[in-house]
Parts: C-alpha cells; sequence; structure tokens
C-alpha cells in the first residue's frame, strides 16, 4: 500500500488497525460526517476472530477525497455500509448480534475477547475516538485492559499515551457496558455449550446408529450363513455310480428361478440327460437323479413312501431328526432300494431286521431272512400268529349330489371304498367275489345296462393278472387294517332325503320358514345322525322353532339353524317351522342365496346296489376264519337350492 498523504478530518479518514497475528483492516470515510445518533453500524463477536484484509478500490486525492467500496459480516451474510459513514469489517465467523452502546455518539466494534473496539463522536465535525483493549492497536505503553479516548488523528501520528478514563480500570467506561459485555460473553459461551452439546449427542446418535447398522449386518450374515447351511446335502446314496454327486449343489439354485419364473415343476433338467424328481415335506427336500427315461410317478410315489418309512422309524421327519438317525437311513435307503429299482416299502417289513434301538443291520442274526426280503410279498411277513382269526371287510359309499328347488337332480356322484382289517394267522389267500349286477369297466370289455364302477385303483397286494382273466380279486392281505379297493360311479342318483323350505316374510318385520324332510330310501333301513343346515337371514334375532321330531339350533356365526334328527326311517316325512324378527330392516337387501346342507349315514345300504357274494380263505393249516361284512352310505357334497322366498 502507497504511503498516505496528510488527512483531513472534515474530508476524508483512514484508520489502520496493525497486529502482528492478523491482516490489516481498514476504516474510512469518503466524506466525514458526523455519526447519527444511536445508529449502529456493524458489531462483531466471535469466539475464534480473524481479520481479513478488505477488498478496496481508492485514489487519494492531494487535496479532499478518497474513493471506497467496503463491506461488512453481519452474522455470515455481506450488506454494504451507509455511504456517509462507512465503516468495514470482515470475520470468519459471526455469532452475536450488533449492539448499540451505551453512548449515543457511539459505535462498538467487539471481537469475542481478541480486540474489544468503541468508536465514539462526540458531537464536533472533528473529534472521533477509539476505545479499545488490543494492545496491538495501541502503543507499547497502553495494556490491553484500558480505556483509552483521544482524537483519531492521534492515533495515527502517535505514540503518546492517552489520558486513562477514570470511569473504570477494567477496558470499560461504565458499569453497565461491562455487565452488558459480561451477559453477551454468557449467551455466546451458553450458545457455543449448547452447540458442542448438540454435535456431541448427534456424535453419539451416529455411533449408536453405525454400532446397529454393524449388528443387523452381523446377524443378516449370520442368517444367510444358516440359510446357506440348510441348502446343504444332508444325506445322499449314489445307488449306480453314473451321476455326479456335485450335480446335487445345482438343485436349490434351479429350484429357487424356476419359482421366481413361476415354472416350478416336479422334474428339473439339470444338464443334458440328467433329470431331478423331487417332493418336499416340511423343510425336507427329497430328491431323486436319474440319466434315463424313467416313470415319475413311480419315483414320486416312491419317495413318499420313503417319507413315510422314516416317519416310523423317528416320528418326525426334519434336519434334526435326520442329523441324529443318519445310520438307520443309510440302512432303510440300501433295503429299500437295490440298484435304483424299489424293492422293500412296508415299514412292517422293515422292522423285523432293522431296529431303532440297534441302528444297525439284523437279518444276519435271523436263521433266513424273511419272505419279504425275497421280494415275493413285500407286504406281508411270515410267522403272524392271532388267537382268534376274523376278517372285516366295510363297504363304504359318499353320495355327492345337488338339486334344485324343483327337485330335479343336476349332479350327483358315488365314490366308495372297500376297507378291510384282517387278524389272520400264517400266510392266507383271500378271494373276494362280488354280486352279477357289477361289472368292472376294463378295458373297454364287459358293457352292461348294469351299473359300471370307473376309476378302481387296487391295492398292491391285488393280483391284477388274475382279475384281468376271470374278474377275481385274489390277494394275500397285509396284517392290520388297509384299503383293498376304490372307486367311482357317475349315474344320477335320487336324493336320498329330500328337503324344501317355504320363506315367508312379513311387512319387514318377521320371516317363518316351512321345512319339510322326506326320506326316499326302503323302509327296512334308518338314516343315522341326520342334521338338516337351513341357511337364515344375516340381519334376523329372536329365533323361535317347532318341530315335530328331533331338535333345532339357532347358529348365528353361520347365520343358519341346524334341524338335527338322530333316527329318520325310510319313507318318512316330517315338517318344522322356525320364526325370526327382523328388526332392523329398513329396506329389501339382496343376499346370496346358500342351499340346504344335509348330513347323514345309512348303515347296510348301498345306493350303487355293490353287495359281497363271498370271502374264501385260503390256508395251508385249514384253519376256520370268520368274515364279517358292513354296508355303509354317508353324504359327501349334499346341497339342495332353495325355493324362492314368497
Amino acid at each position: 500500500m502507497s504511503e498516505l498523504n496528510p488527512l483531513n478530518i472534515s474530508d476524508s479518514l483512514f484508520a489502520t488497525h496493525l497486529s502482528s497475528q492478523h491482516s490489516p483492516t481498514y476504516f474510512g470515510t469518503s466524506q466525514f460526517q458526523p455519526f447519527p445518533s444511536r445508529e449502529l453500524i456493524a458489531t462483531s463477536y466471535a469466539t475464534a476472530f480473524n481479520y481479513h484484509s478488505i477488498e478496496q478500490q481508492h485514489s487519494i486525492d492531494s487535496h479532499n477525497s478518497t474513493t471506497f467500496s467496503p463491506s461488512c459480516c453481519w452474522e455470515g451474510h455481506h450488506r454494504p455500509l451507509p455511504p456517509s459513514n462507512a465503516l468495514a469489517i470482515n470475520a470468519t465467523e459471526c455469532h452475536a448480534n450488533p449492539h448499540e452502546c451505551a453512548d449515543e455518539n457511539e459505535l462498538e466494534i467487539g471481537c469475542g475477547g481478541l480486540s474489544v473496539l468503541s468508536v465514539s463522536h462526540d458531537g464536533t465535525d472533528n473529534s472521533l475516538f477509539i476505545s479499545g483493549t488490543s494492545a496491538d492497536s495501541l502503543s507499547p505503553r497502553e495494556s490491553a485492559g484500558d480505556v483509552h479516548r483521544r482524537p483519531f488523528n492521534n492515533i495515527l501520528n502517535s505514540n503518546n499515551t492517552p489520558p486513562l478514563n477514570s470511569a473504570t480500570s477494567k477496558g470499560f467506561r461504565t458499569e453497565l457496558e461491562k455487565q452488558r459485555y459480561l451477559e453477551r460473553r454468557s449467551r455466546n459461551n451458553e450458545a457455543a455449550k449448547q452447540s458442542r452439546n448438540k454435535r456431541r449427542e448427534r456424535e453419539k446418535f451416529l455411533e449408536e446408529r453405525v454400532k446397529l447398522l454393524e449388528d443387523e449386518n452381523k446377524h443378516l450374515k449370520e442368517a444367510l450363513a444358516k440359510e446357506q447351511k440348510k441348502k446343504n446335502v444332508l444325506i445322499s446314496r449314489n445307488y449306480r455310480g453314473d451321476v455326479d454327486t456335485v450335480v446335487i449343489e445345482k438343485f436349490v439354485p434351479l429350484l429357487v428361478d424356476l419359482e421366481e419364473e413361476g415354472q416350478l415343476a416336479p422334474v428339473v433338467d439339470v444338464e443334458s440327460g440328467t433329470h431331478m424328481i423331487w417332493i418336499r415335506f416340511n423343510n425336507i427336500y427329497v430328491v431323486a437323479v436319474s440319466r434315463c427315461n424313467t416313470n415319475v410317478s413311480l419315483v414320486q410315489t416312491f419317495l413318499y413312501k420313503l417319507v413315510a418309512v422314516f416317519a416310523e422309524y423317528f416320528k418326525d421327519v426334519e434336519e434334526e431328526s435326520i442329523r441324529d438317525n443318519f445310520v438307520i437311513i443309510y440302512e432303510l435307503l440300501d433295503e429299500m432300494m437295490d440298484f435304483g429299482y424299489p424293492q422293500i416299502t412296508e415299514g412292517r417289513i422293515l422292522r423285523e431286521y432293522i431296529t431303532q434301538e440297534g441302528h444297525k443291520l439284523e437279518a444276519a442274526q435271523q436263521p433266513r431272512p424273511p419272505m419279504a426280503v425275497t421280494n415275493a410279498v413285500s407286504w406281508r411277513s411270515e410267522g403272524v400268529r392271532h388267537r382268534k382269526n376274523e376278517v372285516f371287510l366295510d363297504v363304504i359309499e359318499s353320495l355327492n349330489l345337488l338339486a334344485n328347488g324343483a327337485g330335479t337332480v343336476l349332479q350327483s356322484e358315488i365314490v366308495g371304498s372297500v376297507k378291510m382289517r384282517v387278524f389272520l394267522t400264517g400266510m392266507p389267500e383271500l378271494r373276494l367275489g362280488l354280486n352279477d349286477k357289477v361289472q368292472f369297466d376294463a378295458a373297454g370289455r364287459g358293457r352292461s345296462k348294469a351299473v359300471e364302477l370307473e376309476d378302481i385303483k387296487f391295492h398292491q397286494c391285488v393280483r391284477l393278472s388274475r382279475f384281468e382273466n376271470d374278474r377275481t380279486i385274489s390277494f394275500i392281505p397285509p396284517d392290520g387294517e388297509f384299503e383293498l379297493m376304490s372307486y367311482r360311479l357317475s349315474t344320477i342318483v335320487k336324493p336320498l332325503i329330500w328337503v324344501e323350505a317355504v320363506i315367508e316374510k312379513f311387512s319387514h318385520s318377521r320371516v317363518e320358514y316351512m321345512v319339510k324332510a322326506k326320506s326316499q330310501f326302503k323302509r327296512r333301513s334308518t338314516a343315522n345322525n341326520v342334521e338338516i343346515v337351513v341357511p337364515a337371514p344375516s340381519y334376523s334375532d329372536s329365533p323361535r322353532f317347532k318341530t315335530a321330531i328331533g331338535n333345532c339350533r339357532y347358529q348365528p356365526e353361520d347365520n343358519s339353524f341346524v334341524w338335527n334328527i338322530k333316527n329318520f326311517p325310510g319313507g318318512k316325512e316330517y315338517l318344522m317351522r322356525a320364526h325370526f324378527k327382523l328388526p332392523s330392516v329398513l329396506s329389501e337387501e339382496v343376499e346370496a342365496k346358500r342351499p340346504i346342507k344335509v348330513r347323514f349315514e345309512i348303515p347296510y345300504f348301498t345306493t350303487s346296489g355293490i353287495q359281497v357274494r363271498y370271502l374264501k380263505i385260503i390256508e395251508k393249516s385249514g384253519y376256520q376264519a370268520l368274515p364279517w361284512v358292513r354296508y355303509i352310505t354317508q353324504s359327501g357334497d349334499y346341497s339342495l337350492r332353495l325355493n324362492s322366498v314368497t
């Protein structure tokens, strides 16, 4: 900066504050005028206050003028100063608001503890004073705690010590000024403390958040590791050695991809010529791998049977039970399948030489292997003995029927099964003969106007070749209870119990039902435990019933009432009346029309007319056995639609 010409206080003014620690700051006016009363130009307080040079453009005229363009940093914002009294200060951080000094002609400039300057005007045209606590801006003999009042040009041109103000010796002209300064400093300290506390709270929050994210990441990794562990192979058996064991590791990824694509199928193609046939039980996948053209239904049936045998040995088929019983599982896998072909699938036979307690094969301890091991009869073992030889045979038929309100049958179907309980000694052969009326529909042969059974399914013990030749059902039965055969009959059947209901509504205040039930089977038969379920309005209450037989109860949870008849003989007809109030009905409401449901059971009766003509028991010892036959017809999905409401 070039040397300045002598200044005229009435024309222009420059004040330079020199400090060894800060850059110079300039104060100036283009044309000095008395400071207006109580006018605040700029005040700045900061915990850490640094001066910066104010960029300015000025030209010094030898007589009277200096051009000056200052700016002021007031709480982080720049604003221009008044043109007549230009005073500028630039700070890196401003925290406090401007404050007007006690003296009405005084301007105070504070910088939080580094320097406190007070600029004042005494009302004349050429008297301007600076008071401050910064020793750098004063003469060497002046201490930082003193207050100085002297003409402004004396500061620029003289280093003499100005006379001290007798008001105070602590750097403040008045006690009020000191009190205000202390209050400002206290507020600043409190604000700084709050800022530090907020910063610490924020840092603590961020630390807790980071810790929480780390814990979540740890749990996620553990879950992924656990899930990956679940996808591992628990146990495997390679029967032929033509399939690489690494192939099974591709099963789970392929299954996930197919499930996401919506193309999940019971057969998964791994490679060219390699297929995986799988089933899922609980959380376990049981997979069979093959490289040849395999019967998928046969393989899946074997897998389900494998799981059933596992359940007989250790009840719950889960991951832990498989790990705990892997010795037994390997023994079962070796006996149930040989070189990839299913062999023994009956748990009762397997228990004869594989025991759960020993966890090892005990067939070598027997004098000779049982007949089942030779695959002659895998469902029954030799040496079975009973004190009383009996055979119980049950023919059970379920009737599915749908009829409209006029009594026309829209759909009917009979689903039947023949179940047996066999308690016979040795290895007997049984032959079952049915009545001549029944004709089995086998490959289109034996056409007859009589009833034809469809979808016949036999137990594996039945000799199918014998049945194909002479229609004789011949078999060596398993010991205990089993289903010998099942069948289906699609034909129009007259409703065994016909129910019709007449519904009347009276002025939207009550509704009455008159229900009539009629049995349409032979008089010598009786239906037991008959339940007639009639739908009721959802908004009805106060039910009242009157029945000729049995009892009636209201079921509000189902919006229906049930008429129970313990014994309903054939050829009989009974009436029942029901009355409901409709207190909240304001307008006609349309409800879905639900049908009447009927449940019943008729013993010693078959809808299809199937009968057992004979049951022969052939055994080499020639003992006498007692066969018992029972017939039962029961309701399946039996629905009767209602008439229109009158």
